[in-house]
């Protein structure tokens, strides 16, 4: 799927159009997996209607967006979607350092996902035989420990606190770079977002030569920017399955000219400054 050039995520047009020929092919998907990108929600009453007209199942991956709401209600609900997936790496909001949590209001999914977790093991709860157990299913062991669990459930705790700080920094952000030649993050009045990332887009003549030479400007002042991401059409694994450059325009544009910023919690507002001020210099020298 292509990408929503103003949010970066699903495009829900494209989607209703991709949907359309696959039905007239007799080609469609089982699932549909939607990005929340960089904590933004997706157009999930779109998408959901959608995937529902044709029967297909519908999974959110939230690994940015823990804490983040649509039509005010929480990412993880699980009202438009089967599961919701969020992810407990290093680089997220709460991290375990690996491992992450699937939400469902499905009963049978719930209970899949329990199977594939442990083996595919069941155990006798009857009194008789405690100690029976059967693999009813070839599982495999998706457990994380018992430490990294409790060092999630503390970071829990804290979270309402971590979300108000993102919150803070990019409105910093929002309010420093407004009349520079950029897209800033989209916002809108439905949804909240978890700012895992703060991506902005240089727009303009020569974005790509403009987005290294803003790279390079942070980095010589030992500030360290990403890409999120490289459109994985462009990988090899896709390529050797017949993508190509020029499959999807709009994530193709939106790479050329992408770049995100610094944002984390313990983020120092005169560090931040200093982004901003390095930012502002290098795009008005060109």
């Amino acid at each position: 799927m292509d990408v929503d050039p103003c949010t970066y995520n699903f495009s829900t047009s494209e989607l209703e159009r991709k949907l359309a020929a696959a039905d007239r092919s007799g080609k469609l998907p089982k699932a549909l997996i939607l990005v929340h990108f960089a904590g933004q929600p997706c157009d999930l009453a779109g998408i959901a209607a959608s995937a529902r007209r044709y029967g297909i199942t519908l999974i959110e991956d939230a690994s940015h967006a823990l804490g983040a709401s649509y039509l005010n209600r929480p990412i993880g609900s699980c009202e438009y979607s089967d599961a919701t997936v969020f992810s407990f790496f290093a680089t997220k909001s709460i991290a375990t350092g690996e491992g992450g949590m699937v939400l469902t209001n499905r009963e049978r999914v719930a209970r899949n996902v329990k199977l594939l977790r442990a083996h595919g093991i069941v155990h006798d709860t009857s009194a008789l035989e405690p100690w029976r157990y059967e693999q009813v299913g070839l599982g495999f062991n998706y457990r994380m420990t018992d430490i990294q669990a409790a060092l999630g459930a503390s970071q829990l705790k804290k979270l309402d606190g971590f979300l108000a700080r993102r919150r803070q920094l990019a409105a910093r952000y929002c309010e420093g770079l407004i009349d520079l030649p950029l897209q800033l993050p989209y916002r809108d009045s439905i949804s909240t977002p978890a700012w895992h990332l703060y991506p902005i887009m240089i727009t303009g003549e020569a974005r790509a030569a403009r987005r290294r030479a803003l790279y390079f400007a942070l980095r010589e002042h030992g500030i360290r920017s990403q890409v999120h991401y490289i459109p994985i059409h462009t990988q090899p694994y896709y390529r050797d399955l017949g993508f190509r450059a020029g499959d999807f325009p709009a994530a193709e544009y939106y790479y050329e000219g992408a770049l995100s910023l610094p944002l984390f919690v313990d983020l120092a507002e005169s560090d931040q400054d200093r982004v901003i001020e390095i930012v502002r210099a290098t795009l008005i020298e060109r």
